[in-house]
């Protein structure tokens, strides 16, 4: 269940949702995934039922009309029951332990259905300051079990629920490896149609446009880059309410408008053409970030990431041997690592291939779900 979002949403958490879904299904165990409703009518391999409610944006926002919230409640309620009626669950699976974890208590208490639920940060850090909002974190303690999309968010876990460290597993996201990989083809034909050309440096941002990406660092990282290598590119790929602070932080640098694109919201099976066509993937975020999947799209689309060092993805390469990519936020040296990267041709090619190959043989949704189906046989067990 993805409480009050919609399963095709480009986002972290419908991703996953979608990934371990279609991968259980492709091993036979029977799927139904509830989501929010939105009209999209992209192919899937899973039962999806949609719940009709009106999307609050974030979770701070779920409170701001508590008739319209307890509606949704309900109706994410009765939808999973209805469900249950019919198909006849052994588990259900929530994600984020902010609020749906009550729907999914109220279901256990009526049902006897036990549930895993995963925790993807968002809830735990919009959360803060906010004891109307913490106070229904109670309702995840009574989960089976509870995961973990990254270590970096285990803190954040054990001071609002029961659980202790070692009863939380951590279930990094992944990536479809078949699916995001380099494509020369594909690079050529999103720079013509950006207006890029082959020459070009690409440097890409992908993601919300919101403070917490970092992308208001965007403008001023790819000036300080053009000013060394003019055949820099900017290209910014997402949706979200700094766009037009981001807009006017590129004017004010005078940075001219050929040489940058914003694309608005790109569908999710389009986004592997977009990291193919770039040549750095840019992640200034400054947040404690659990795990970004775009990153990992990135990577294993052979598209040069360079982040700061604060999140799990920062923690997992720097543990994996990918320190260089890693920058210290208080050294201001981002822009000069992308400038480095773009110069070295040969050793960025191969830092590449070395991050497709991480991808494959420890990131990708086969080997998530194979951890999945443990943890849920013994969360059936229990």
């Amino acid at each position: 269940m993805l409480f009050n979002m919609p399963v095709s949403k480009a986002s972290g958490s419908c991703r996953f949702v979608w990934q371990i879904a279609e991968e259980l299904q492709n091993r036979g165990i029977d799927v139904t995934v509830i989501a929010n409703k939105d009209g999209s009518k992209s192919p899937h391999n899973f039962r999806l039922i949609e719940v009709d409610t009106p999307p609050y944006g974030s979770w701070t926002n779920c409170l701001s009309d508590k008739i319209s919230f307890a509606d949704t409640l309900n109706k994410y309620l009765i939808a999973l029951l209805e469900a249950n009626n019919t198909y006849h669950f052994d588990l259900l699976h929530v994600q984020h332990l902010l609020f749906s974890t009550l729907i999914a208590s109220l279901f256990k208490d009526l049902t006897g259905i036990k549930f895993v639920a995963t925790c993807h940060g968002t809830e735990t850090h919009e959360s803060v300051g906010r004891s109307d909002m913490e106070y229904f974190f109670k309702y995840a303690n009574e989960a089976a079990l509870v995961t973990s999309a990254s270590e970096v968010i285990l803190d954040d876990i054990l001071r609002l629920t029961r659980f202790s460290r070692n009863s939380i597993a951590v279930t990094y996201p992944g990536v479809d490896v078949s699916k995001f990989k380099p494509d020369s083809g594909k690079r050529s034909v999103v720079r013509s149609n950006l207006g890029f050309s082959e020459k070009d440096k690409i440097l890409l941002f992908a993601g919300r446009l919101v403070a917490e990406k970092g992308l208001l660092l965007v403008p001023k990282i790819f000036s300080e880059v053009y000013q060394k290598n003019n055949e820099a590119r900017l290209l910014i790929v997402g949706e979200g309410p700094q766009r037009k602070e981001a807009e006017q932080a590129l004017a004010k640098l005078y940075i001219n408008q050929n040489l940058y694109r914003f694309t608005g919201l790109i569908p999710q099976d389009k986004m592997t053409d977009f990291y193919s066509a770039s040549d750095i993937f840019l992640m200034p975020s400054v947040w404690n970030e659990p795990f970004a999947t775009t990153a990992l799209e990135a990577m294993s689309n052979g598209c040069l990431p360079v982040f700061n060092d604060i999140g799990g993805i920062a923690k997992m390469l720097k543990k994996e041997g990918f320190k260089k990519l890693v920058l210290s936020q208080n050294k201001g040296d981002f822009s000069q690592k992308v400038i480095e990267l773009l110069a070295d041709e040969t050793g960025s090619s191969a830092i590449c291939k070395k991050l497709g190959i991480l991808m494959k043989d420890k990131f990708t949704w086969k080997s998530r779900v194979t951890q999945f189906i443990n943890i849920y046989e013994q969360s059936i067990s229990k």
